[in-house]
């Protein structure tokens, strides 16, 4: 047999061991050959004996200052062709949150002339510094790629300054607080109202003054002042207040006042806070439920204690009111018995807890507010 005739059989040979192994794996995918990613300069040519363009940028990054989360912005950069060729372009890779918008002309550029490219970005989320890029990619030997970056910073579009107002303990003396709505990154915007669901909190808006936004670092704002009359229920109190504006992105904006009336009433017992005159019962069975004592001493009352009444928000306990006969003499005792009785598990801890709203006959303390926290499981 002649040598040639020997390389093809072997090669013959293999190819049926070959077809063989293939057809035993019936399970076996065919190999597949990963494709040759695209040259993004197939289409930019360098003249390798020249004349070369030379692709100029004097200015290659851009500062916006402070914008807010959802804005968006485009800014112009320019690339002169300072070289002796023509000079091509196209659109390079970018951020996710950064764009070459357009070019002003993807075609040749001659040697002395410019072109535009505009940039296009979005504040998609809240971050201290924002720091995004897009390229342009060129035909010149010496820049085959060109990067242009936006910085800046980013904020809140409206800022509320305190989130609650504290306004401590409040007992016959009306209480004055001031706040701040402010944008730091839009020069206008207006108050449409200011809703307020207590009668017992006023609440007007002034437009700051120009040490005003320089102190909040502000672009424009208003001052808000609160007038809290002592007329609440005694015990702690809370209110929401909405402040609604004009503004696209910041809308509406809520904070809550908070404080506490002191009365002629003074309650003790296991459990009971009684700088918050909270009743925190913990957690305990639903199907035997919980009963609970608050000792209530009563001061400038000629006449008994009475409790006339007990609007509760959850209606889940039942209070009753009993004089304590056993202590006489000038100071009165009674003992206030709160009841959560056998039934279904609930959750009243916290900001689902039962507020009671206690009515009595004593004329400086016709309402005392009660929160009761529980866990029935």
């Amino acid at each position: 047999m002649r040598p040639t005739g020997v390389i093809l059989a072997v090669v013959f040979g293999f190819l049926a061991l070959a077809v063989t192994v293939w057809i035993g794996r019936y399970d076996a995918k065919p190999p597949m050959i990963a494709a040759k990613p695209a040259d993004p300069y197939e289409d930019l040519p360098v003249n390798e004996n020249g004349p070369h363009p030379n692709a100029v940028a004097e200015v290659s990054e851009f500062n916006f200052g402070t914008m807010a989360v959802g804005n968006s912005g485009e800014h112009v950069f320019t690339i002169k062709n300072e070289g002796e060729g023509d000079l091509m372009l196209k659109k390079g890779s970018s951020t996710c949150s950064c764009t070459v918008g357009e070019l002003s002309n993807d075609s040749k550029i001659a040697p002395g002339e410019s072109v535009e490219v505009k940039l296009n970005w979005k504040i998609k989320a809240m971050t201290e510094v924002f720091r995004h890029s897009a390229s342009v990619l060129t035909n010149d030997p010496e820049h085959r790629e060109i990067q242009f970056v936006v910085t800046g910073k980013v904020d809140e579009p409206l800022k509320l300054k305190p989130a609650t107002w504290e306004v401590g303990e409040l007992s016959t003396d009306v209480a004055v607080m001031k706040g701040t709505i402010f944008s730091p990154v839009d020069d206008q915007f207006d108050i449409k109202n200011i809703v307020m669901k207590a009668d017992w909190v006023k609440i007007e808006s002034t437009p700051m003054t120009e040490e005003e936004l320089k102190e909040y670092s502000a672009k424009s704002g208003y001052i808000l002042t609160g007038t809290i009359s002592p007329t609440m229920p005694i015990g702690p109190f809370f209110t929401d207040v909405a402040v609604e504006t004009t503004h696209p992105l910041g809308g509406t904006l809520n904070f809550r006042i908070n404080g506490m009336r002191p009365g002629p009433l003074e309650m003790f017992g296991p459990s009971f806070r009684p700088e918050a005159n909270a009743l925190i019962l913990g957690e305990f069975a639903a199907k035997d439920g919980k009963s609970a004592t608050i000792s209530v001493f009563a001061r400038d009352l000629e006449t008994d204690l009475e409790l006339e009444g007990a609007e509760t928000e959850h209606n889940s306990v039942k209070v009753e009111l009993v004089k304590d006969e056993r202590l006489t003499g000038k100071a009165k005792r009674y003992l206030l018995k709160i009841e959560i009785p056998p039934g279904e598990p609930q959750d009243r801890m916290r900001k689902k807890s039962e507020k009671i709203n206690l009515k009595f006959n004593h004329p400086e303390a016709k309402e005392v507010r009660l929160i009761v926290e529980f866990l029935a499981v």
